[in-house]
């Protein structure tokens, strides 16, 4: 897990741990739920190092430049590996160019942005 993202819009998460523990499933490790198969659009403060990258988008990165609004790291392949559209990240893209953004994707403000 990386600890520098945060998700833009987090999702509620309904987990009964003590339910859970005494099933033998949590066993005193951190568990992380996720209602949806959604893919993500994550915002980091510090920009990630190209290993996090990779893990974070599920593959090679590109890099898409978004201009003034920052810039966006997805997997180079995920229109090949046919991966869900990815909403969020979609209409950013879409407030400068036609298309659409598929897979887990890393938003880098401008500000924050060094050297991606």
């Amino acid at each position: 897990m990386i600890k520098t993202g945060k998700p833009i819009e987090e999702k509620d998460i309904d987990v009964n741990t003590e339910r859970l523990n005494n099933l033998g499933i949590l066993d005193n490790e951190t568990v992380t739920v996720v209602k949806d198969n959604k893919p993500r659009l994550t915002e980091y403060e510090v920009e990630p190092t190209l290993e996090e990258a990779q893990k974070v988008v599920g593959g090679y990165v590109e890099l898409v430049d978004l201009e003034g609004l920052g810039c966006l790291l997805v997997d180079e392949e995920g229109k090949l590996k046919r991966k869900p559209i990815n909403e969020q990240a979609t209409k950013l893209y879409n407030q400068l160019f036609d298309g659409f953004i598929v897979g887990d994707a890393i938003l880098i403000k401008p500000e924050n942005r060094k050297e991606w």
